[in-house]
């Protein structure tokens, strides 16, 4: 007699709800270790690994190569061999120990082997539609159950979730009280050709989040032009006494190295509105986010525990996981888990910014490009370097006059030198 133990598909992390399986590595039959790899996974961010919880058999593989599968989905079966089962094969390794994943698996005997188990009422797993049905549902904030309380029958396709959709939205039938709905598009084609082009999982995910942070977060912002005359001779400086193979000192490594010692005075600029107890949380760590502008969207890599980094350390930081968010060889991990954003467009030439807060966040940094500048200075002028600065925040956490305290803090702590900050722990 074998156990039988059924492997899902795990957490995918924040903003992840689905993803695109692009490999599967074993065949059924095969014998595992623990923590075998035993398909990827592609969603919007990164490509992931899916370990086998423990040793044992391929009883059955339940998924197939480019299908869309959501934390949770059932991966494969894997029969679990008994220490006295003579007939079974032995298996090489530490096959016979056991994995602790008890988050991953469903463990059943074999006699179970057949039997559908019937789902809690309501959920949509219980409901037949194929994953491009759930994912449309999902991206048009349509519950699959509100269709068949709405009297379908059979299999729904993406079709039926679009019709749901047009009825509910010309007044046929309630909103949903949780979101608002998307409204379909008029009929383009009737003023001439149109073309059509899927979002990269990125960009739906970037989407998907935008549209709720500013549902949710009540935006505000304030800019301040900071004098980086003296802060950018001294960046260059520094960067021409690097070793050619150092991590580039750049100015959203400055900001960042920056930012971090200010959230230690301004806790509430690394906080979370919590609207459902109506608390505020305040993280007892500073991690802040680098947006990154890749091929294929927008990435917000994580630098952790920025405030312990010095300006060499915040550099190399955000040199890795740059380059890993072009490669796309980022973890899940590193994507997560931000206070604060920093978000850079001033090699771009871009005068001014009005970056959105990326929610849980509290606020959003931006920087534009910085200009010269022709200034009076006694009987005569001066030309400084300005840098605009633009701070994005949620109106329950902060309001505009801590906006304001915070960005002249921000100006005092860029007029120290370099060095100062170079050997900042």
């Amino acid at each position: 007699m074998s156990d039988i133990t059924e492997l899902s598909i795990p957490d995918l992390g924040d903003g992840i709800d689905e993803g695109v399986v692009i490999a599967i590595l074993v065949e059924v039959g095969d014998h595992l270790v623990a923590d075998q790899a035993v398909l990827e996974i592609e969603t919007d961010k990164v490509t992931v690994e899916v370990p086998a919880p423990r040793a044992g058999v391929i009883a059955e593989i339940m998924v197939g190569v480019d299908q869309t599968v959501q934390p949770g989905d059932p991966v494969l079966r894997l029969a679990i061999e008994d220490a006295g089962d003579a007939a079974t094969p032995p298996v090489s390794g530490n096959a016979t120990e056991a994995s602790t994943a008890p988050d991953l698996v469903k463990t059943e005997t074999s006699a179970e082997i057949g039997t559908v188990l019937p789902a809690a009422t309501g959920s949509s797993k219980t409901i037949p539609a194929g994953p491009g049905a759930r994912r449309e549902a999902r991206e048009l904030g349509v519950e699959l159950q509100a269709l068949v309380q709405a009297g379908h029958e059979g299999r729904i396709t993406r079709a039926d979730v679009r019709a749901h959709v047009k009825k509910r939205n010309s007044g046929g039938m309630a909103q949903p009280k949780s979101r608002q709905a998307p409204r379909l598009l008029p009929d383009l084609t009737a003023y001439g050709a149109v073309r059509r082009e899927r979002l990269t999982r990125i960009e739906r995910v970037t989407a998907s989040n935008l549209a709720r942070a500013t549902t949710i977060v009540p935006q505000a912002w304030l800019e301040r032009r900071v004098d980086i005359t003296a802060l950018e001779a001294e960046r260059k400086q520094f960067r021409s006494l690097q070793a050619p193979d150092d991590a580039a000192l750049t100015m959203t490594a400055i900001l960042c190295c920056a930012v971090a010692t200010l959230l230690q005075e301004f806790p509430r600029f690394n906080a979370a509105f919590d609207d459902v107890e109506n608390e505020i949380v305040y993280r007892e760590y500073i991690n802040v986010g680098i947006a990154v502008d890749t091929d294929a969207g927008l990435l917000v890599p994580v630098v952790r525990a920025a405030d312990q980094y010095d300006l060499s350390g915040c550099a190399e930081a955000i040199a890795r996981l740059s380059a890993a968010a072009r490669n796309n060889a980022l973890q899940s991990g590193e994507l997560r888990g931000a206070g604060i954003t920093i978000s850079n467009l001033g090699a771009m030439g871009i005068s001014s910014i009005q970056p959105i807060v990326n929610w849980p966040e509290a606020a959003i940094l931006g920087i534009a490009a910085a200009h010269r500048v022709v200034e009076m200075s006694g009987d005569g002028t001066v030309e400084r370097l300005r840098l605009p600065l633009t701070l994005g925040f949620d109106h329950r956490l902060i309001n505009g006059a801590d906006a304001a305290r915070f960005l002249l803090r921000l100006d005092e702590v860029l007029t120290q030198s370099v060095e100062t900050l170079a050997v900042r722990t």
